[in-house]
C-alpha cells in the first residue's frame, strides 16, 4: 500500500513537470508569434514610410522641373514718342 502511494506521487509530480514544460512551450510559441506580428507590422510602417519618402522627393523633382516665364511687354507708345 505504501508502495502505492509512492508510485502515485511519482506519476503525480511527473505530469505536473510535463504540464509545466507544456505551458512554458505555449507562452514562448505565443511570445514568438507576438514578436512576428510586432515585426510586419514595423515593416509595413517602414515600406509605408518609403514610399512617402518617394513620393515627395517625385514632387520636389517635378516642381523643380517647372520653367516659370514671365514675359514683360514695354508700353511702345510712350517709349517711341519721348525720342522724337
Amino acid at each position: 500500500m505504501k508502495g502505492l502511494y509512492i508510485l502515485l506521487t511519482v506519476i503525480f509530480l511527473t505530469s505536473c513537470q510535463n504540464q509545466s514544460k507544456e505551458d512554458v512551450n505555449k507562452a514562448k510559441q505565443a511570445s514568438i508569434d507576438s514578436m512576428k506580428v510586432e515585426i510586419n507590422k514595423q515593416r509595413v510602417i517602414d515600406s509605408m514610410k518609403t514610399e512617402m519618402a518617394k513620393l515627395n522627393e517625385e514632387k520636389i523633382e517635378a516642381q523643380k522641373e517647372k520653367v516659370i516665364v514671365v514675359h514683360q511687354q514695354a508700353n511702345s507708345a510712350s517709349s517711341a514718342g519721348g525720342d522724337t
